[in-house]
């Protein structure tokens, strides 16, 4: 096509002429265009579909816990206490024993709950999302936190409401 579109532009007058002179050039651009919207699109799509795989994979949500006074992030600034708000969390019990609040990377299995208590410690509770309230020796601390699917371990943020004893028991 582009050696004959030459030959064909000289038998053209006016418009047609000049259009036929630039056909080459305009066939090329076209192509470039169509190559690199092509690739943009592809580019986009696929790193969409990373971005909503990544979010999905254990071990990349944040590490937070939603109590009902808030949000507390393990990796982020402390957050603001509601003024109606008052702090009724224990860190230590009468044995010496101490209250901790470990992150795992997903919801535990039975086996998972197996290995914290083999770490000495006791599950006291479920914090939304994937938060265990436990109580442990601090001779112990170590091997919990060293467990592979305990992605953080520490002191229970000033969050944490506690139910009256008279209300326990109704």
């Amino acid at each position: 096509a582009g050696s004959s579109v030459p030959q064909l532009a000289a038998e053209r007058t006016g418009m047609s002429r000049k259009l036929h002179e630039r056909a080459g050039t305009l066939a090329i651009g076209f192509v470039v265009c169509a190559t690199a919207f092509s690739l943009i699109t592809q580019a986009y799509t696929l790193g969409h579909a990373a971005s909503t795989l990544s979010a999905a994979a254990p071990g990349s949500r944040p590490l937070e816990l939603r109590y009902a006074a808030a949000t507390f992030r393990a990796d982020g600034p402390a957050p603001e206490v509601p003024g109606w708000y008052h702090d009724a969390s224990e860190r230590e019990s009468a044995r010496g024993r101490r209250y901790l609040v470990a992150i795992a990377t997903a919801s535990l299995d039975s086996a998972q709950l197996r290995q914290i208590e083999a770490a000495g410690a006791v599950v006291l509770a479920y914090i939304p999302a994937n938060g265990y309230r436990v109580r442990i020796d601090p001779a112990n601390v170590d091997g919990l936190r060293a467990l592979p699917f305990i992605a953080w371990l520490g002191g229970p943020p000033a969050l944490e409401l506690r139910r009256r004893r008279g209300l326990a028991a109704k």
